[in-house]
């Protein structure tokens, strides 16, 4: 029996976008991947491998924040275009998920271990997608561990996607139910409540085409002012941290998204910014354990000259390795049969 397709009115086919908007949404895509990649990999966590600088604040904080929860919700958003555009049944939509994303991790997770980034435990409860829900959870890849929770739940948000009331519904009866756990158990990694809103949004622009009413934006620019003015003013009740952070996060997010679709046939991007995107995520699977081995070799003590060498050497091997690697996967994927396009 074929299994039921993702959503009544249309199910889907992980292929490019129709022609007539491929070519600017993968631009705006692109640009909005580059960016958190970047900023991730080339700066947040580029700071724990040297201590040059002491970058790490309210402000740096708050830009790492926005660029998880941006590539948060371009995931979504992706995931929603393609929905609405082509057809898939929900069975292949967790088979090419799973081939796309699993294995790469699962390497990554053996590099951790071997290089002994984190240990055993943690990284196992990382692959059974535990991760956020048995803290302490692997630093890094719980982020990947917590979108393949979210890929869990697709099926079921697209079936709600014409109903704004009800897809919002479903969203905070997710978040009260990781609430409730939170109470009884104090093992959840707040961070998925932080994200989640982001990943539903984005799935919801993207299979509805929402672009963002004039009033819309308003209030998003509005509550992303004071969730902004709240964290860097450190005035608020610490026990409001995880609902500021989840406010900021969705709207500032979402006005980089809609920020995004109102430039997208402006924007240019060369082979490079293309290059970096399409290596995204390996970058972010391969990154820690490329810095620590760079790091240790690099004979010469900490200083200037070890920041220069993790900017102009490290950081171009890893978007190097990142690229090359997706790319020749991608290819082991099609001779499989298994082939996955990139948005």
């Amino acid at each position: 029996m074929n299994s039921p397709p993702l959503c009544h009115a249309s199910a889907w086919k992980d292929r490019p976008l129709a022609e007539s908007s491929r070519p600017n949404r993968l631009v705006f895509v692109n640009l909005i991947r580059a960016f958190s990649m970047l900023y991730i990999v080339g700066f947040w966590h580029m700071l724990e491998y040297q201590v040059t600088l002491t970058l790490d604040n309210a402000v740096t904080y708050q830009i790492a924040i926005l660029a998880l929860a941006s590539f948060v919700t371009i995931s979504g958003y992706v995931l929603g275009v393609k929905s609405a555009s082509a057809e898939e049944n929900t069975i292949d939509f967790y088979k090419r998920r799973f081939w796309r994303i699993y294995p790469p991790f699962v390497v990554a997770a053996l590099l951790y271990r071997l290089l002994t980034i984190d240990y055993g435990h943690n990284l196992v409860k990382a692959l059974d997608l535990m991760a956020m829900f048995d803290t302490p959870a692997p630093p890094t890849l719980w982020f990947v561990s917590m979108i393949m929770v979210f890929y869990l739940a697709v099926p079921f948000l697209l079936m709600l996607r014409h109903s704004p009331v009800l897809l919002t519904d479903a969203t905070l009866l997710l978040i009260l139910g990781l609430i409730v756990y939170q109470h009884f158990t104090g093992l959840l990694d707040e961070r998925i409540v932080i994200y989640l809103p982001c990943f539903v949004a984005g799935l919801y622009c993207g299979s509805t085409s929402y672009r963002g009413s004039t009033k819309a934006i308003v209030i998003l620019l509005v509550a992303a002012a004071i969730s902004t003015a709240l964290m860097l003013s450190h005035r608020a009740d610490p026990s409001l941290d995880t609902t500021i952070s989840v406010v900021f996060a969705l709207t500032a997010s979402l006005l980089v998204l809609f920020l995004g679709q109102s430039l997208e046939h402006r924007l240019k991007a060369g082979p490079v910014v293309s290059f970096i995107s399409m290596g995204s995520y390996f970058a972010y699977l391969l990154h820690r354990p490329l810095y620590s081995v760079l790091a240790h070799a690099w004979p010469f003590g900490n200083g200037i000259p070890k920041l220069f060498f993790l900017l102009c050497v490290a950081l171009p091997l890893i978007i190097l390795t990142a690229g090359f690697a997706q790319r020749e996967y991608d290819a082991l994927m099609r001779q499989l049969g298994l082939q996955m396009k990139h948005a």
